[in-house]
């Protein structure tokens, strides 16, 4: 599979740098690691949302407020 996902083989798509050469290796890994953290964040926000729903707090997404982190 030359290192493809099943959906990307099947609709013929690849993963290419800005000058149309294969991905490097570093930039596969930079790649997946930053997927993972985006995947992570998302999780996290729902777990959030969910968890400010049951105790009747509102989200900060929902009311378009910023808020602060640290």
């Amino acid at each position: 599979m030359r290192g493809q996902r099943p959906g990307r083989k099947l609709f013929g798509m690849r993963v290419v740098t800005d000058r149309g050469q294969p991905a490097t290796v570093g930039q596969a890994a930079i790649r997946l690691l930053v997927a993972a953290v985006l995947t992570a964040l998302c999780r996290l926000s729902l777990l959030t949302m969910v968890g400010s729903r049951s105790t009747g707090a509102s989200s900060p997404c929902a009311t378009g407020r910023p808020r602060r982190l640290l």
